[in-house]
């Protein structure tokens, strides 16, 4: 397990016991909540002085550019390669896709 709990990850080696899985579940219970707020705290730091000094139509243009770019980039380029990967590469990468053609499709851990 290399993170999510449950089932939730892209990469399974084995079963997890319960020392292990409880020390996984705190350290992930534990670091987002710290630094996801971190994160939060310095985002809105630094968002006043740039919506100031863009404006508001340059500023949402830019979100806009940056977060759906990256959303779409996950979405149609890497969480379908790793759908494939996990299938155990059994057909060829077109195959797959046509045969599955929303089995890539997610936002993950966007």
């Amino acid at each position: 397990m290399y993170g999510a709990p449950a089932g939730l990850s892209y990469i399974h080696e084995g079963i997890v016991d319960f020392p292990e899985e409880f020390g996984y579940g705190f350290f992930l219970a534990v670091n987002p909540a710290f630094f996801m707020g971190l994160l939060f705290l310095m985002a809105g730091y630094f968002t006043p002085s740039s919506y100031d000094r863009k404006g508001s139509d340059r500023f949402l243009a830019d979100r806009v550019l940056w977060l759906g770019v990256t959303i779409l980039i996950f979405i149609y380029l890497i969480n379908p390669l790793m759908q494939y990967a996990l299938n155990g590469f059994k057909v060829p990468l077109l195959n797959f896709i046509w045969s599955n053609p929303f089995a890539g499709l997610g936002f993950g851990p966007l």
